[in-house]
């Protein structure tokens, strides 16, 4: 097989998704020029001659392409007179190179597509994360129009069945029972309860609800998440990806790798580029 013909058959096969159905898209093909002689074309969309030809130069190269690259690509399209010329790179352009397929018109295109091994070119997110937790929290008993004078750790103060005040907590916060805004709430059980709290001196007491005080804080980070799913086609000089399926997936995301590698910030709304918003809660073990 020629030393990059996997990469043509599979920018033919993208581009044939891209491209409205019924539309030709060829293959590598030797193509009349305007002096008479002939220029391979890697994958032409449309037919030669028409006003609408199109043609793509595939680059499968663990170099970086420069803007000779791009002199190649736009020397076919002048000769055999196509309409418009773009590049595939299963690589990088440098610097000089975007500038020059930028001043000549050139689109530049990656494919993406993360469960390919030989696609070289990867995508990634910019992703706004909100970390939601439980600061801190206290509780009161409540008896009658008052409450216990019962105060302890709360894994020490057993309400029924073996539950304590901390795994009550959990529950109510682990289910999506309390308020996830920040700021300070509080969440009451008006229910009968029989309360043990030995290492306090409480062998049993009666109380009529329980009332948890908690305060909810937040951090947020920025941080760049892998395309993980999906195909497309990446605008390199646009920055802009162009799906051609439709099951699409960033991440996995996970706390621990958002506050490793993202960046902490104040200023959210600033931020320019977001691509998702994720809120994370905190699962209390």
């Amino acid at each position: 097989m020629k030393k990059g013909k996997w990469f043509e058959d599979k920018s033919k096969m993208i581009l044939s998704d891209f491209f409205p159905k019924g539309t030709l898209v060829h293959s590598e093909k030797n193509i009349s020029t305007k002096w008479g002689g002939f220029r391979k074309v890697d994958i032409g969309v449309g037919s030669p001659g028409d006003f609408d030809y199109i043609i793509f130069e595939c680059k499968d190269w663990k170099s970086t392409a420069g803007p000779s690259t791009v002199d190649y690509a736009l020397g076919i399209m002048r000769d055999v007179g196509a309409k418009k010329a773009a590049l595939l790179l299963n690589g990088k352009l440098s610097e000089n190179g975007i500038k020059k397929a930028k001043y000549e018109g050139l689109e530049v295109f990656n494919i993406i597509n993360p469960k390919e091994e030989k696609l070289r070119p990867k995508l990634k997110a910019k992703v706004l994360s909100h970390f939601i937790w439980i600061q801190k929290y206290k509780y009161a008993l409540l008896f009658g129009e008052g409450e216990h004078n019962i105060y302890g750790d709360p894994e020490s103060v057993f309400l029924e069945d073996g539950e304590n005040i901390k795994t009550l907590l959990k529950k109510l916060w682990n289910t999506g029972k309390l308020n996830k805004y920040v700021g300070v709430h509080s969440y009451t059980i008006n229910k009968f309860f029989m309360v043990k709290a030995p290492k306090i001196g409480v062998k049993l007491a009666a109380v009529d609800g329980v009332r948890i005080d908690y305060e909810v804080t937040k951090k947020t980070y920025t941080c760049d998440v892998e395309l993980s799913k999906g195909e497309g086609l990446y605008n390199v000089l646009k920055g802009e990806f162009i799906p051609t399926s439709n099951n699409i997936s960033f991440g996995p995301l996970s706390i621990e790798k958002i506050i490793e590698h993202g960046s902490e910030t104040s200023r959210a709304k600033d931020i320019k580029g977001i691509a998702f918003e994720s809120h994370l809660l905190h699962v209390i073990p």
